[in-house]
């Protein structure tokens, strides 16, 4: 870069880079990512942003499920569930972050905001026709933060600490046992909710040959 180009050793020419751009994105040093020098860096114009505060991830993301709730025409008591199910997601994420970092072996333990609007989006795909009751849309969400988080561990010790951390979540947020939960529905005939469980646990759109105009809807199966 300082030179507009390299030395070629092998045919021995200097070979020049004409009319190219550089673009290049980075995260925080740390989990196998090392800083750059300042010399690197003053070949280019750093743009950057300060991660969202709580405050700001919850209206942002209630604002949507609100939205959304109103738009199905969903009941209140769903309308209720819109503050819980953001703040119950942005523990999980935040306890993800701070307690499954990455390492040679874990290199996609790697979470952001992404994975955060993964479980929303999952969400959304459903419609008023698919829930009898506000815990099927507990539920749901149980599902949708296993997809997004849980499927992605490789350690047992990891998925036995998120499955235990989400039955904290499920209790502190909607004051539901997640084994309740389990067992009203028919998906668990032990104490305890294990990983087979969570496995078990699936909503998808293709168990339904209906065919509609809009999205396809995330159903229980």
């Amino acid at each position: 870069m300082d030179h507009d180009g390299w030395f070629d050793r092998k045919e021995n020419t200097f070979r020049k880079l004409v009319d190219l751009s550089f673009v290049t994105a980075m995260g925080p040093p740390g989990g196998g990512r090392n800083p750059i020098t300042p010399r690197y860096m003053r070949h280019f114009s750093l743009i950057a942003y300060t991660p969202f505060d709580d405050s700001s991830m919850q209206r942002i993301f209630q604002s949507i499920f609100e939205w959304w709730f109103r738009k199905e025409q969903f009941g209140p008591e769903y309308l209720r569930l819109a503050a819980p199910i953001v703040a119950a997601t942005m523990d999980s994420y935040k306890a993800s972050m701070a307690n499954l970092l990455p390492t040679p072996s874990k290199s996609h333990y790697t979470f952001n905001l992404r994975d955060f609007a993964r479980v929303v989006q999952g969400m959304l795909l459903s419609c008023v026709d698919d829930f009898e009751s506000p815990r099927e849309m507990i539920l749901l969400w149980t599902h949708e933060l296993s997809r997004v988080f849980y499927d992605r561990l490789v350690d047992s010790d990891d998925r036995s600490w998120f499955l235990d951390n989400l039955k904290e979540l499920t209790v502190k947020h909607f004051e539901q046992p997640m084994e309740a939960l389990f067992k009203d529905f028919g998906m668990n005939c032990a104490d305890e909710v294990s990983d087979d469980d969570v496995r078990y646990l699936l909503y998808c759109n293709f168990a339904t040959t209906k065919v509609s105009a809009g999205p396809p809807a995330r159903q229980g199966i």
